[in-house]
Order: C-alpha cells, then sequence, then structure tokens
C-alpha cells in the first residue's frame, strides 16, 4: 500500500492558503483588524471554522447569493435561520422592515399590535413571516417548535 507524502500535501495546502488570500485581500485585511477587537476576528467563533486560514466577509446577499467584500460571487448552501426560509433580502421582507422602520422597532411599551402575540411588546418573528407570506407552509418548522398551532392562530386573527 503506498503512503501518503506528508511534504506534498503540506505543499499544496500552502499552496491554496496563499491562492485564497491572494483571491480574497479585502476579506483577509479586515479579519486581521477585527481580530484587534474581536476574539477569533469574528462575531461568533463558529465563523472561523470553515476551510480556509480566515473566513470571507459579506458585503452583499440576495435570494441564494452573495458577494464578498472582494467581489466573488458565491452560492450559500447555509442560508443560516432566516435566510432559510426566505432567501437573503426579500423584497416583500425588505418592504415591512422599511415600513416599520419608519415607526420605530424596540419599544418598552406595547403596541396596538401586541395582541397578536399573545401579550408579548412586539410582534414575534413568526407572525411577522405569516403576514408577509399567508401561505408559507414552511414557517410552521422554522419559525416556532408549536408552528402549525400558531400558523392557524394567525390566519384565524386576520394576521
Amino acid at each position: 500500500m503506498r503512503s501518503i507524502d506528508r511534504l506534498r500535501l503540506n505543499t499544496l495546502l500552502r499552496d491554496e492558503e496563499t491562492k485564497f488570500r491572494l483571491e480574497h485581500p479585502k476579506s483577509h485585511d479586515l479579519y486581521q483588524r477585527a481580530r484587534q477587537s474581536m476574539q477569533g476576528g469574528v462575531p461568533m467563533l463558529w465563523m472561523i471554522r470553515w476551510a480556509g486560514t480566515f473566513p470571507v466577509f459579506v458585503k452583499k446577499a440576495k435570494g441564494v447569493h452573495l458577494t464578498d467584500l472582494d467581489g466573488n460571487s458565491y452560492i450559500d448552501f447555509c442560508l443560516g435561520d432566516t435566510g432559510a426560509m426566505t432567501g437573503h433580502s426579500p423584497k416583500a421582507t425588505f418592504k415591512a422592515i422599511k415600513a416599520q422602520a419608519g415607526k420605530g422597532i424596540t419599544f418598552m411599551l406595547p403596541t396596538g399590535r401586541c395582541h397578536l402575540g399573545g401579550g408579548r411588546t412586539s410582534t414575534p418573528f413568526w407572525i411577522t413571516i405569516l403576514a408577509i407570506y399567508p401561505d408559507s407552509h414552511r414557517c410552521q418548522s422554522f419559525c416556532h417548535p408549536h408552528g402549525s398551532t400558531y400558523y392557524k392562530s394567525a390566519k384565524n386573527t386576520g394576521v
């Protein structure tokens, strides 16, 4: 049986890391600066547990596509959290957030819509999504562990 040439393997790895750094100079520079103010150079440590010696930094995202600071485009197969439900920056969500931001986004008092959230002081995320995407059955599994119950409740209240 043939053995693995560790020296060759290390050389290939170093070559790929150098190529990655050259193709992502803005992300590399930002990562070096960010390490001075954030542990690991990122907001959450899991963000550095990707292939490569530093993460790429996102400039923008739309649907399933994202673009890093260096202009490289990717298909986002991770689509974490809310992106998994609707993609990045869907028009309806952007429009709803923009409209609400003009009215205020954090309150320490109840709003006129708090009854929709079971007495909470602001509208829960799952109700907001159901209001924007009323036929989105996918929200049932993502928004709340009891999503189907809340989905029916939201539909019955006219959200």
